[in-house]
């Protein structure tokens, strides 16, 4: 996702009246970025779990969240983020800033993420 336009974004969102929940791989990989990250995030008050590398991060992603996967929207650039969302059965939305129109199974498409507030 790119960032900016990323907090304009989830402020929004949240105003809808959606939590938003930033998973991050990266305590184990870059600990300084995700704790950087977790500060910055919370003081926005959007909460930051640390995960697992993909693509176990969304084996248990039910449970923790208390929702079910179709309930759980999952954004991505990459054809690897819609894979991954398949296989834990969210729903995936592809951001594809450059129109191509991809098509790797995703639940849809936008071009940029100022777009998801539509299909909320």
């Amino acid at each position: 996702m790119a960032a900016r336009n990323c907090l304009a974004i989830m402020a929004n969102i949240k105003a809808v009246g959606f939590d938003l929940n930033v998973l991050s791989p990266y305590t184990k990989v870059r600990p300084d970025y995700f704790l950087s990250l977790q500060s910055f995030l919370k003081e926005k008050g959007i909460k930051t779990t640390a995960i697992e590398p993909l693509p176990s991060a969304f084996i248990d992603l039910e449970k923790f969240l208390g929702l079910r996967a179709n309930e759980i929207l999952y954004v991505g650039a990459k054809h690897q983020d819609i894979e991954q969302a398949h296989k834990a059965g969210l729903i995936s939305v592809l951001v594809d800033p450059e129109e191509k129109n991809f098509d790797f199974g995703q639940n849809f498409s936008v071009a940029s993420v100022d777009e998801l507030l539509d299909y909320l």
